[in-house]
């Protein structure tokens, strides 16, 4: 069982971060944007948290409440669960704060969850930070280690990384 993700970062303020970054001229434009679009995929793989849009199927095991690992939570296309083998359509699920919970199926049973998650416009602390991995990462090259303290990217994204429980 396991998650599946088709991953689309938000659209990128090329002027913006180039602003942000202190750099004139396009010479490295094709950079910045691999360097934004890495600290994206960094914060969704970091916090889970979707900056842009992302389709995901999460293929589970039945639990009379399950937390989707994705978010902001868009909209569920369908949940499927498996009752002795058997694909039935789940149209009853109750869903509160992105924690779903079936109407249908016990323990052991297969549950397929398919639903979107993103920000359109992430909140600005959120960008921030992303903005500042990305001015590091093209300063530097790296960000600073992570034995010597909190860096910055992670002390924003962490807020907005769900807690599982």
């Amino acid at each position: 069982m396991a998650n599946s993700i088709t991953y689309t970062p938000q659209a990128i303020d090329l002027a913006g971060l180039k602003s942000f970054c202190r750099v004139d001229g396009s010479d490295d434009d094709n950079l910045l944007t691999f360097l934004y679009e890495a600290a994206c995929e960094e914060a969704l793989s970091y916090a889970h948290v979707v900056v842009g849009s992302a389709d995901i199927t999460s293929d589970t095991v039945w639990a009379s409440s399950y937390e989707l690992p994705y978010w902001p939570l868009g909209s569920i296309t369908s949940v499927t669960v498996y009752v002795e083998g058997v694909a039935t359509a789940d149209t009853e699920y109750e869903l509160l704060d992105g924690v779903i919970s079936p109407s249908i199926g016990e323990e052991g049973d297969r549950m397929v969850i398919v639903y979107t998650a993103g920000y359109a416009a992430a909140p600005k602390d959120l960008i921030h930070a992303i903005y500042q991995r990305v001015k590091f990462g093209y300063d530097f090259g790296d960000d600073m280690p992570y034995n010597v303290g909190p860096r910055f990217f992670d002390r924003i994204v962490f807020r907005y990384r769900r807690n599982f429980a």
